[in-house]
């Protein structure tokens, strides 16, 4: 049993701890965010770890932490989202290498079995070879309008570059910044009017498909996954909202529901939250408080360490790095000079 007066304190007296954050285990040439990490060079990473580290899974660190009793080089790994690769291709790897894992699932893809928003947005955007020249959209009964011009039509030169960029730097071609402008209007968005826009961005389009290599897992999945003792399931809210866009009931509403659903599916979530895009404000603080969660993590890369509050833990999203590189990043990561 926790002590949650004591989680509601600073951490202290524990070494330092790594918690690591994956999306998504494929190979995947279109990848704006950095989420995916290829089968190949996930083997190599997770194979280091078990022989490098002691990995354990979040719940042992809670516990670690609370009896100040980590052991020094500690590493946990967590997913977040839900992708069905987690299941395909992670699972087996981690189990073939006793790795615990906590996977932080966004209800309400699950249960509707809807694509993700962020991946809809990339491939009819950045990917689809023709496009209409103007975009002319209502988005939360706003106008938008843009002009693509030359990048109306996709060559191989822009598919190349637009392979190599990634959402956080300048745009490089007008997809790009139509892109970027799109995301940034709707990720405010509460869900269903989302999923309008979305709607009418794929009617604009005149796209009709839908990438299943980037499908949440479904609930036979899930349900299956859990039958392993070394993986855990953790809170993501229900729609994956970024919650400081809302007022304190839809962000109570997103973070209840997603795990109510969880708990009526039989998966035993852990009282953890993985804040959607590592967004959260103070009334964000003050709700997970207030349920009493047993801790939240942020996505800024730090340690989990004594001053560390229980409430807005690091984690560090490990990217496509081959076994060397991904070396070199825990060696910083720790702080170690050798």
């Amino acid at each position: 049993m926790f002590n949650l007066n004591w989680f509601n304190r600073k951490i202290s007296g524990a070494p330092k701890t790594l918690v690591l954050m994956y999306h998504r285990v494929a190979d995947s040439a279109a990848d704006p965010w950095g989420l995916a990490v290829s089968p190949l060079n996930f083997e190599a990473q997770i194979s280091f770890l078990k022989k490098n580290y002691h990995v354990i899974s979040l719940n042992e660190m809670l516990e670690n932490i609370e009896g100040k009793s980590i052991e020094p080089n500690s590493v946990c790994v967590t997913f977040d989202d839900g992708y069905a690769d987690n299941y395909h291709v992670a699972k087996p790897i981690l189990e073939s290498h006793e790795c615990p894992a906590t996977f932080f699932i966004a209800t309400e893809f699950v249960e509707r079995s809807l694509p993700y928003w962020w991946d809809e947005l990339e491939r009819i955007v950045l990917y689809a070879e023709q496009l209409p020249r103007i975009v002319s959209l209502k988005i939360n009964n706003q106008d938008f309008e843009f002009d693509l011009g030359a990048s109306q039509i996709l060559n191989k030169n822009q598919m190349r570059l637009h392979r190599q960029w990634r959402g956080w730097e300048k745009p490089i071609s007008e997809r790009c910044l139509l892109f970027t402008l799109l995301y940034d209007r709707l990720i405010e968005l509460p869900f269903e009017t989302l999923l309008r826009a979305l709607g009418e961005l794929k009617s604009w389009a005149h796209d009709g498909e839908r990438d299943e290599t980037k499908r949440p897992m479904t609930l036979a999945e899930l349900k299956e996954l859990v039958r392993c003792e070394q993986f855990q399931i953790g809170l993501h809210t229900a729609t994956h909202a970024a919650l400081p866009f809302f007022s304190k009931a839809v962000q109570t509403a997103e973070i209840t529901a997603g795990e109510e659903w969880l708990e009526s599916k039989q998966l035993q979530p852990m009282r953890i939250l993985a804040y959607p895009y590592g967004r959260f404000d103070e009334t964000t603080l003050s709700i997970v408080e207030q349920k009493q969660l047993k801790a939240a993590f942020t996505t800024a890369a730090d340690p989990v360490k004594h001053d560390s509050f229980c409430y807005r833990l690091g984690r560090f999203q490990v990217n496509n790095w081959n076994e060397k590189e991904f070396r070199g990043n825990l060696t910083r990561w720790f702080g170690r000079n050798d």
